[in-house]
Parts: C-alpha cells; structure tokens; sequence
C-alpha cells in the first residue's frame, strides 16, 4: 500500500472541514473471501468538523436518559432519541469524539494484557539520550566579548 502526504491549504471556514474515511476488510490477495453482507465488506462515513458520531456502546449508554448525569450527556440522549426516530446510526465501526468529550474506556479493556503500561515498557533512545549525564552536563556556548 502507498502512502503519500499531501498538504492543503485554504481561507475557508474549519466548520466546513469534512473528511471522508472508507473502512474496508481486505485479504493478502485482495478482497476477503466468505464476507457476503454489505456492511462487512465496506463503510464509508463523512466527518465534519465538532459533529458528534456515536459509537455502538455510546449508543446504547446515552439511549437510556438515566445514564445522564451533565448537560452534554442530556444533549447526546436528545440527539440519540432523535437518530432513533430517524432510523437509527448511519456509521456501524466508525465513530469520534469531539471536543467536550470524555472519552470512557470500558473497564474490562483497561486490564487488557495488549494495553502498554508505562512502568513495563522499555525506555526510547530519546528518552535515553535525553536523560544521559553527557546531555545535562553540556555547557551554554560562552559569550564573546
């Protein structure tokens, strides 16, 4: 797969910042054998800029207004009530968070042997470099006189 990094500019609006993520299962050979339905195949979502896309849990937890506890919570239950109305999440895997969230990792992947703790993962070369004596020892070039 090719990466590229491209650089836009603009004098638009950040509010009218969108992007387009397609998320799709692909095998060594190509597209995966044996996925029939649509929606494991492929998603595609479009993101704009501070609009909130739940996640399946947040779409359960916030469906149920006694979860709430702030107004942004109480916010989230009104726009869930309002999804469900309107035939429910559009996104399946894909979801964000925006600015005011907290995200909550759910407890049971907090002890996940996968998670790094910092007290067992080994020291960078950067942090070594950084934290050597010959680094904190280094004199302030001298001023001329």
């Amino acid at each position: 797969m090719e990466h590229t990094q491209h650089l836009y500019r603009t004098e638009d609006d950040l509010k009218n910042f969108c992007i387009r993520v397609h998320l799709s299962k692909v095998s060594h050979g190509g597209r995966m054998a044996g996925s029939n339905t649509h929606q494991q195949e492929a998603e595609s979502y479009i993101f704009s800029w501070q609009k909130k896309a739940f996640s399946q849990r947040e779409y359960e937890f916030y469906g149920d207004a006694y979860n709430c506890t702030s107004a942004l919570e109480s916010r989230y239950s009104r726009d869930i009530a309002r999804l469900r109305q309107e035939g429910g999440r559009q996104n399946g895997r894909l979801f964000c968070y925006i600015e005011g969230d907290q995200p909550n990792i759910p407890a049971e992947l907090c002890g996940s042997p996968n998670v790094v703790e910092p007290s067992q993962s080994e020291p960078t070369f950067a942090s070594r470099y950084f934290s050597s004596s010959a680094i904190r020892r280094r004199r302030p070039p001298r001023k001329q006189l």
